[in-house]
């Protein structure tokens, strides 16, 4: 164990270190298609697009507790739950990866699958549109 390595087993002994961590895709996440999906950011928020199959979709991964990968038309997005604070990364080839606390996963368990915008936490909403059929 190097010197480096030794002072962060202690830091996080004693309370952890005062850095966040960069969320990351999980490589066993599960591949799911979502007929809509797209990201768009306001401020310190992420709004997670999609449609009423997308939602359900949303909320099936949120109560499985399990990585997921979720693959739109134009946009991929891996949700990990975790129970540490991580920060959203967007990497422009392998679409955002996003973090779902406890709180984040129980809110998102509930969400609705009718069109509206729904706050998940201060951090992420869900925006569901409706299908060009349901218009």
């Amino acid at each position: 164990m190097g010197l480096f390595s030794a002072v962060k087993n202690v830091v996080d002994k004693l309370g952890g270190s005062s850095t966040v961590r960069l969320a990351s895709p999980d490589p066993h996440a599960v591949e799911v298609s979502v007929d809509h999906l797209s990201v768009h950011t306001a401020g310190g928020l992420i709004i997670l697009v999609t449609s009423p199959a997308g939602a359900q979709i949303l909320s099936e991964v949120a109560r499985s507790g399990e990585p997921a990968q979720l693959r739109g038309p134009q946009t991929t997005v891996h949700l990990s739950p975790t129970t540490k604070e991580q920060r959203p990364v967007h990497d422009p080839k392998k679409g955002w990866a996003i973090p779902l606390s406890p709180a984040e996963r129980e809110t998102l368990s509930q969400l609705n699958a009718e069109p509206g915008d729904y706050e998940i936490s201060e951090s992420l909403a869900v925006s569901v549109e409706p299908t060009p059929e349901e218009s």
